[in-house]
C-alpha cells in the first residue's frame, strides 16, 4: 500500500458540548508501512488535520517482521510528542507477545513506547478531558481464540465485561478494538 487513505466522519452527540467538537485520528493496520522517510507525509498531513487525540487500534506492526516494530515505534514516539496517543494492540502484536521467540522485541517496543508517553491500553482504560469534555479511552484485548477464522466463538457482553470490566457513567466511552466482527456486542457494553 503506497499510499493511505483519509476518511472523515463527523459524529454529533448530545454528550459533547465543545463549540468546535472534538477531533480524533485512528490509526489501524499500518503493518509497519512508513509513508516517506520515518513517515514524513503521514506525519505531517496528522499535523495539518490537528488533532485534539491520536487513537490507535492496533496491528501498527507485522507479527513476524522485527523492523516494522522500529518503524511503528518511530512514528507513535514522534506523534506522542505533540499528542496525546491511545493505543490497543492488534492481533499481529498480541501474537509477538504470546510468541517466545518475539516477546523480547515486542516488550522492547512496549517499553519505548510507555517512555514516550503513548498510553497502551491492555483490557484497561483511562480517562481524560478534551475541551472540556470528559472521555474514558478503553483498549481491549481479546483472547486469540477470537482471531481464528472463520471459527471465531461468538464474544458475549459478560466475557468483555471479565476483560475490561463494564464502563463508565462519566463522560464518552471510545472503545479501541481490533475486530471488528464483534461491534454489536462493543455497542451493546456501552462503547
Amino acid at each position: 500500500m503506497k499510499k493511505f487513505r483519509i476518511k472523515q466522519y463527523e459524529i454529533y452527540m448530545d454528550k459533547i458540548h465543545a463549540p468546535q467538537g472534538v477531533r480524533m485520528i485512528l490509526l489501524a493496520d499500518l503493518h509497519g508501512i512508513s509513508y516517506g522517510k520515518d513517515n514524513i507525509r503521514l506525519t505531517e498531513t496528522i499535523r495539518k488535520l490537528a488533532p485534539d487525540v491520536i487513537l490507535s487500534a492496533g496491528d501498527m506492526a507485522v507479527r513476524t517482521e522485527t523492523d516494522t516494530l522500529v518503524t511503528a515505534c518511530k512514528l507513535l514516539t514522534e506523534l506522542a510528542g505533540d499528542f496525546p496517543v491511545y493505543y490497543a494492540l492488534g492481533n499481529h502484536e498480541y501474537k509477538m507477545f504470546l510468541s517466545e521467540e518475539y516477546r523480547p522485541y515486542y516488550a522492547k517496543y512496549e517499553r519505548a513506547l510507555k517512555k514516550a508517553g503513548v498510553h497502551i491500553l491492555r483490557n484497561g482504560h483511562e480517562a481524560m478531558v478534551l475541551k472540556g469534555e470528559r472521555f474514558c479511552f478503553w483498549g481491549l484485548e481479546l483472547p486469540i481464540e477470537y482471531y481464528h477464522k472463520p471459527r471465531s466463538p461468538k464474544l458475549k457482553k459478560e466475557v468483555m465485561e471479565e476483560l475490561i470490566g463494564k464502563p463508565e457513567d462519566k463522560g464518552m466511552q471510545i472503545l479501541l478494538a481490533h475486530n471488528p466482527k464483534y461491534g454489536k456486542t462493543y455497542f451493546e457494553w456501552g462503547a
